[in-house]
């Protein structure tokens, strides 16, 4: 009786995870790569990166104000884009958490 029980809300958490959070996070993804497509030939990441690791001297303190630093002396679109990648990036990780989360409950009695 319990594998009937277990293979029912297996079928029906997959339902579930078809229908509200696959469209969610494809529409995430798809104006994440958008904005990105928009930014590729303004802001070139690696090169920022590259340039933080080697003014950090090994320093945490001196990599985040290097970072901040950069992202101060930017255009304001550059900023405000930034800002939104960020925010997207998080919604993509609050919904890839509860996805797990919910997924590992469909386990427990």
């Amino acid at each position: 009786m319990c594998g009937m029980n277990n293979k029912l809300l297996w079928k029906i958490y997959t339902i579930w995870f078809l229908r509200r959070i696959v469209p969610l996070m494809l529409v995430e993804i798809v104006f994440l790569v958008a904005i990105l497509k928009l930014l590729a030939g303004t802001i070139f990441f690696g090169k920022v990166m590259e340039n933080a690791a080697l003014a950090s001297n090994s320093s945490y303190w001196q990599f985040f104000k290097y970072i901040l630093g950069t992202f101060f002396q930017t255009h304001i679109a550059v900023q405000l884009f930034t800002l939104l990648i960020l925010g997207v990036g998080a919604l993509l990780l609050r919904d890839l958490k509860r996805v797990v989360f919910n997924y590992l409950k469909t386990f427990r009695k």
